[in-house]
C-alpha cells in the first residue's frame, strides 16, 4: 500500500506541475502580449505627439513670419507696402467716432482668426486723407429691416 501512496502522491505532483508550467507560460504569453500592446501604444502616443508639436511649431513660425490670422492696424505710411506685399488683404478703414465701426472690428477680428490665408487690417479714417480722397472713402448710410438707419464708412 505504501507503493501506492507514492505512485499516487507522484501522480500528484506530476500533475500540478505541468498545470503550473502551462500556466505560467500562458501567463508569460498574457504578460508579453499586454507588454507589447502597452508599448505599440506608448510609441504610437509618442509620435502622435512629436507630430502635434511639430505641426504647432510650424504654426507659430509661420505667424511669427507672416502676420496672417491677425487683425491689425497700420498707419497710412504702411498702407501701399501692405496692400502691395500680400495677395489678399482686407481693409477696413474706420473712424472711431462710429460705434458701427467698432463693431466691425469685433467681427472682422474673429474673422481673421478663422481666415488665415488672408491679411486683414484697419487704417484710420480720419488720419489718412490721401487714401480717403484718392480711394473716394466714404460714409454710407444705411438702413435695416426696422428702418434705422447707421453709418458705417466704406
Amino acid at each position: 500500500m505504501s507503493m501506492g501512496k507514492e505512485v499516487h502522491e507522484v501522480d500528484l505532483n506530476k500533475e500540478k506541475e505541468p498545470v503550473k508550467k502551462d500556466s505560467d507560460d500562458d501567463l508569460d504569453k498574457v504578460d508579453s502580449d499586454e507588454e507589447r500592446i502597452i508599448q505599440t501604444e506608448i510609441k504610437r502616443r509618442r509620435e502622435e505627439s512629436e507630430r502635434l508639436y511639430e505641426k504647432e511649431k510650424k504654426d507659430e513660425d509661420t505667424k511669427k513670419i507672416k502676420p496672417y490670422g491677425q487683425y491689425k492696424e497700420i498707419v497710412e505710411s504702411d498702407f501701399l507696402d501692405t496692400m502691395l506685399k500680400h495677395n489678399q488683404v482686407v481693409c477696413h478703414f474706420y473712424s472711431p467716432e462710429f460705434e458701427r465701426c467698432k463693431i466691425a472690428d469685433k467681427h472682422l477680428s474673429i474673422i481673421s482668426q478663422q481666415h488665415a490665408e488672408t491679411f486683414f487690417v484697419k487704417i484710420n479714417a480720419l488720419k489718412t486723407p490721401f487714401f480717403t480722397t484718392k480711394l473716394n472713402v466714404q460714409v454710407r448710410k444705411f438702413f435695416n429691416v426696422l428702418d434705422f438707419t447707421h453709418y458705417c464708412i466704406i
